[in-house]
């Protein structure tokens, strides 16, 4: 692990995907691809994500986030960038709509709630959207949230459609 790999709150998703771009094997499956992202996250030391959380306020109470991982090996350059010295001179021809999976997860200074995998009841992945995105708050979120002494709490999201819709806010 690099020293500053976890320097920011906002780098795990990052730490994750650039991890999952260095095995030259895209995922075949989607139960491969999640025993690969359940493998990095257990290889970052307890005491990297120890000092990444007591950096952290505490009335800052959650940051969620919710990457796509692709199951075809593709990586979002929006979320996730590799820096190299040299052109790798690479030409990857890729699907139009690859099959990805969604995970939510939420950073706090007490430690790690999640992750939250978007699927329907058959197990297939779905698109996150907001009645999706408040049923997985309401359901899972809230009741483990529940289980702590929360005195104040800020919740933090991006500016995604699903987190913006009238009923999310309310």
């Amino acid at each position: 692990m690099q020293p500053d790999e976890l320097g920011s709150k906002y780098h795990v998703p990052d730490l994750v995907g650039r991890r999952l771009t260095r095995d030259p094997r895209p995922a075949a499956a989607k139960d491969e691809l999640l025993l690969r992202i359940q493998a990095i996250w257990n290889y970052i030391p307890y005491s990297d994500i120890q000092n990444l959380f007591d950096s952290m306020s505490r009335s800052i109470a959650a940051l969620i986030g919710a990457p796509h991982f692709w199951l075809n090996g593709y990586v979002n350059k929006q979320n996730c960038r590799i820096w190299s010295e040299a052109n790798p001179q690479v030409y990857v021809e890729t699907p139009l709509h690859p099959e990805k999976l969604t995970v939510l997860c939420a950073l706090w200074a007490c430690g790690i709630i999640g992750p939250y995998f978007f699927k329907n009841d058959e197990g297939h992945n779905v698109t996150v959207n907001g009645d999706r995105y408040r049923a997985i708050v309401t359901s899972f979120f809230n009741p483990e949230l529940n289980n702590h002494d929360v005195q104040e709490l800020w919740f933090q999201e991006d500016g995604a459609t699903c987190h913006t819709t009238r009923a999310t806010i309310d």
